[in-house]
């Protein structure tokens, strides 16, 4: 069931809500029917030295960045069963949102080594971020009307 449109921009939507407070102040992620992007710009002058030489010692872009994907998401693999296929749709958009604001931050988004994860109900579809120490920043739960 792949997903793409006006579904894929309310999928993104909802996802955006809940990662909201993740997404650094100076960070801003806006979706259409097409496509999904985000932008960065730096005030240098509020910046200070320490963290204008750390920004550089990990070769991180500054002044601004932006990046952009495709909202198309899922799969296309026949006779999928629905739960799989709502699972992995929102594992692939909660992903292309990780893609742009990792190539837009300069860094790891939300942190590093952190990959998504989702667990899938009759109702609903739960998602968060773990790494491979078992640790997790929880996303939240989409309802699968959405997906």
């Amino acid at each position: 069931m792949a997903v793409r449109g006006e579904r894929a921009r309310r999928l993104i939507d909802e996802l955006l809500r809940l990662v909201g407070d993740l997404v650094p102040e100076h960070v801003t992620v806006t979706a259409n029917r097409y496509s999904l992007q985000a932008s960065r710009f730096d005030d240098l002058s509020r910046m200070s030295q320490e963290d204008l030489r750390r920004a550089e010692e990990e070769q991180r872009p500054l002044g601004g960045a932006m990046a952009e994907t495709s909202l198309t998401f899922g799969t296309w693999i026949p006779f999928l069963p629905r739960q799989l296929a709502a699972r992995l749709t929102v594992v692939d958009a909660l992903e292309s949102i990780q893609d742009v604001l990792t190539k837009v931050i300069g860094s790891a988004w939300p942190e590093s080594g952190f990959e998504v994860r989702a667990g899938v109900s009759a109702a609903e579809v739960r998602v968060w971020f773990e790494n491979a120490a078992g640790n997790t920043i929880p996303v939240g739960t989409i309802s699968r009307a959405v997906v």
